[in-house]
């Protein structure tokens, strides 16, 4: 299928430079295919950068990607946001929209509830470390500041949202590695204490939602190696299936390990994906991998950080991880991905100590082609 270069909003010179995998490095038992030549990410290119989307679905998907704040390669700490709005099947338009409320910073997280956005904690241009929060609406264009977040200022911390309320916790400030987790709801410009975390204590992980279940998994913990555990919140009761046990109301599940650590055969080929620093984003009705050929499945999927730029799929319904085609472009650290109308992207990030602007679409369903 032909694509077609998309025209940004505004016009803006970006230089992207693209590194394309040779097809002999794709082992056979690995599909997907990476798109390239998505728009590029509008603003300077940069690492470090916070996102979130609007609208989010409960099933790690949304309709408007919001991007901004990080660093450059000159260490250059960003205060400005842009918008990614998909068009066509391999399309991004993107737009600046109002810059950050807050103090210019990197490492900060961001999460959404219905059409607000919050982004908080990180770093900032004299190296502190951060707690307060706000919030950006989409109508008006304009950032309010809210309650800041009650736990230790932090950064590269994770974030997610089951039921319009929004769990942000893990992370470093510099000494400390976190598992502690804390509960912001809108309606009353509030934070309370939620459950702590189930495993390490972390920093650079990722996490996602799926089915108003929160997943966290990877990230480099206390011992300032990469962690292999694996856990699933719920603020509901789940009955036990065939791949999980049953669980607790307001509890953290420990799923399979990331490693190699069962007597059983099914993680004997977990070899890489371990990581910190990486991106990840989720779709639903995947025909492809692992449970192939349902009708189509939920899945995320794992992509660059410390591991390079292979890419895993985790299939949620099995608990089960199985390799994908590897990232084409510039493997990054501290990059983002996100999903936007079921649609899974992955730009900025460093690479090589440069930031890059550079953005990519994962489509699971395609043969892999090098030549897009």
């Amino acid at each position: 299928m032909k694509r077609f270069h998309i025209l940004l909003l505004s016009v803006v010179s970006l230089s992207v430079i693209i590194s394309s995998c040779g097809k002999s490095t794709v082992p056979g038992t690995q599909d997907g295919n990476w798109y390239r030549f998505v728009a590029p990410f509008q603003g300077p290119a940069r690492s470090h950068a916070a996102s979130f989307v609007l609208n989010p679905d409960g099933n790690g998907n949304g309709t408007t990607a919001y991007v901004g704040t990080g660093f450059s390669n000159r260490n250059t700490k960003f205060n400005d946001f842009y918008q990614a709005i998909p068009i066509g099947d391999s399309s991004l338009t993107w737009a600046q929209v109002a810059s950050f409320g807050g103090s210019s910073r990197s490492d900060a997280v961001g999460f959404a509830v219905g059409g607000k956005g919050y982004v908080g904690l990180g770093i900032d241009t004299a190296d502190n470390y951060l707690s307060d929060f706000w919030q950006y609406d989409s109508t008006l264009n304009q950032w309010t500041s809210i309650a800041p977040y009650p736990g230790n200022a932090r950064a590269n911390a994770v974030a997610f949202t089951i039921n319009n309320i929004g769990y942000v916790g893990t992370g470093y400030d510099g000494y400390n590695y976190y598992g502690d987790f804390w509960k912001y709801d809108p309606s009353s410009n509030s934070w309370g204490q939620s459950i702590t975390f189930g495993g390490f204590k972390r920093s650079g992980a990722v996490a996602f939602v799926y089915n108003n279940m929160g997943f966290v998994v990877t990230g480099i913990g206390e011992s300032n190696g990469v962690v292999n555990d694996f856990y699933r919140f719920s603020t509901t009761a789940v009955p036990a299936d065939a791949y999980h046990q049953a669980q607790l109301p307001n509890s953290w599940l420990h799923l399979n390990a990331i490693t190699n650590t069962s007597t059983a055969t099914f993680d004997d080929g977990y070899t890489n994906i371990q990581r910190s620093n990486a991106v990840l984003f989720v779709m639903s009705g995947v025909t492809s991998g692992l449970g192939s050929p349902d009708a189509g499945r939920p899945k995320a999927f794992l992509t660059c950080g410390t591991a390079g730029s292979s890419t895993w799929e985790y299939d949620i319904i099995s608990d089960l991880w199985t390799t994908r085609t590897s990232y084409e472009s510039q493997s990054v650290s501290y990059g983002v991905g996100f999903t936007i109308n079921n649609r899974g992207f992955v730009t900025t990030g460093l690479s090589g100590g440069t930031g890059v602007s550079a953005t990519s679409e994962f489509f699971p369903d395609q043969v892999y082609n090098q030549q897009d």
